[in-house]
């Protein structure tokens, strides 16, 4: 399988992996790659995200969602904390603005950040 890298320095940018998503829904996952962060620092980045919503211990995942979505539907988004890193998957609505949002806040803190394919 190839592996597509991307590099920020405060910048966005749209990718095209499809995967598939955890809880098998369709996504596009991300593995996002960056250093000096610890799990504590990188809960309080995930819940200052203005379209978080829940943190669901049972599987390690901060859930987002746009304003006015349903408690009912699939989250826009989702991310895990992982070594070195987040886990982050797109469903679609807000996801990508998130996802942007996200990296911006983490260049900001942490400098450069890499994006790959998860695997």
């Amino acid at each position: 399988m190839l592996t597509r890298w991307h590099s920020w320095n405060g910048e966005y940018a749209v990718y095209d992996t499809w995967a598939l998503g955890t809880r098998d829904i369709m996504g596009i996952e991300h593995k996002i790659l960056f250093e000096g962060a610890t799990s504590i620092d990188l809960d309080r980045l995930l819940r200052a995200e203005s379209s978080f919503v829940e943190f669901k211990p049972q599987y390690g995942s901060y859930e987002f969602r746009s304003k006015g979505s349903s408690k009912d539907s699939m989250p826009d988004a989702e991310a895990r904390i992982e070594t070195n890193g987040l886990y982050f998957c797109d469903y679609g609505g807000e996801g990508s603005r998130i996802l942007a949002n996200l990296i911006n806040t983490l260049s900001a803190h942490y400098g450069k950040i890499e994006k790959r394919e998860y695997e």
